[in-house]
């Protein structure tokens, strides 16, 4: 009777943890979400599929190029949306308004990173840079 009486304590316990876990994960991807404006998820949808938007909705020259020169419109390549790739993650982060977005390989040996603000009611990106970890790099050639 004692061994019947733990174990259906056991498995409410097992049950009540996991519903609390659930609905936290529930909490924090809510959470997530709320921090990025509604209307830069739009913008972000359309910058990726619009080259034309894409060029309207960049403020040229974007600093900075490994080589530390600017990105100029004339040498521009439309950015698509790495959401869809394999083997990359995406996070995006706002601060006061600044929209931070990192994209990192699976590896993490490449990483991509574009800020966004909004300039005249129009979010614009006003920065891209990618860094290349070397050091991660030869360790894995060799």
């Amino acid at each position: 009777m004692q061994l019947k009486l733990i174990a259906i304590i056991s498995m409410l316990f097992l049950v009540s943890c996991k519903n609390q876990a659930a609905q936290q994960a529930n909490q924090e991807e809510v959470f997530e979400l709320s921090e990025i404006p509604p209307d830069f998820l739009e913008f972000y949808k359309r910058f990726h599929s619009d080259s034309i938007f894409q060029i309207e909705h960049i403020l040229f020259p974007l600093a900075v190029k490994s080589d530390g020169t600017k990105w100029t419109q004339e040498e521009w390549t439309m950015h698509k949306s790495f959401l869809d790739q394999e083997g990359f993650t995406s996070q995006l982060l706002n601060f006061e308004g600044l929209i931070t977005e990192s994209i990192t390989d699976r590896d993490k040996l490449f990483q991509l990173i574009r800020r966004f603000v909004k300039m005249d009611d129009e979010w614009t990106l006003i920065h891209y840079s990618t860094e290349l970890t070397v050091q991660d790099f030869e360790e894995v050639e060799q």
